[in-house]
């Protein structure tokens, strides 16, 4: 499973920051060299047995306008198109590849939105509820793309409908607007955070991955 992955602390420009050129680095190497380099190490040995699985978590900002967002969403784009052409290449090989280009799930590399406020439930997982839900919906026969969770599916299916409604452009300031206040509300969720103590806590999905196996 190719879950490793890191994401700009909040939303900014390509350029926004001190250290913006070694964020940058960092996103693709993290994001983009890693998950190739994974791929060469298991797929021989999945070849040989002409079976395996290849889990590959995309995001949902690689399939939308992401201002803000620019090279973590561009790193996830390539990971879409290499688990479409490795999917192509290793079919014949038995080798399934399954994308899912996920959401929003709360964990700590999304500052966990969902852990004190229960009306972003339904939207914004826990990691082990879309872990338990992506993992159910995997299908070993051949090779697929899905959310992984229903709501993330019909937020898409909502999303695909805007984007046929609205031109890019103004798709694309209405993602800035989004992300900005996005930002804000982080800002003061963290603030208000460290006044209480900062208790909050959330499951890394590797983490929630193993749980919900040991439990099924």
């Amino acid at each position: 499973m190719n879950n490793v992955g890191t994401a700009c602390d909040l939303p900014a420009r390509f350029l926004n920051g001190e250290h913006a050129s070694q964020r940058n680095e960092s996103l693709l190497n993290v994001n983009l060299v890693s998950m190739t380099k994974m791929c060469e190490l298991v797929l021989p040995a999945m070849e040989r047995r002409r079976r395996g699985l290849v889990i590959n978590i995309s995001s949902s900002s690689s399939l939308i306008p992401s201002p803000l967002l620019s090279v973590y969403a561009a790193t996830k784009a390539y990971m879409n198109k290499l688990n479409e052409c490795l999917a192509a290449e290793y079919r014949s090989r038995g080798v399934v590849f399954a994308l899912l280009p996920v959401w929003l799930v709360s964990t700590n590399m999304t500052h966990n939105l969902a852990t004190d406020d229960s009306s972003w439930w339904a939207v914004v997982p826990s990691a082990e509820r879309y872990v338990r839900s992506a993992l159910a919906s995997i299908r070993h026969q051949e090779s697929f793309q899905s959310t992984g969770y229903w709501p993330h599916a019909l937020l898409g299916m909502a999303m695909a409908s805007v984007q046929m409604v609205l031109s890019s452009r103004l798709l694309s300031h209405g993602m800035i607007w989004y992300f900005a206040k996005l930002r804000k509300y982080i800002r003061l969720r963290e603030q208000c955070s460290g006044e209480d103590g900062g208790n909050s806590s959330a499951s890394p999905v590797r983490l929630s991955v193993m749980k919900v196996i040991k439990m099924q």
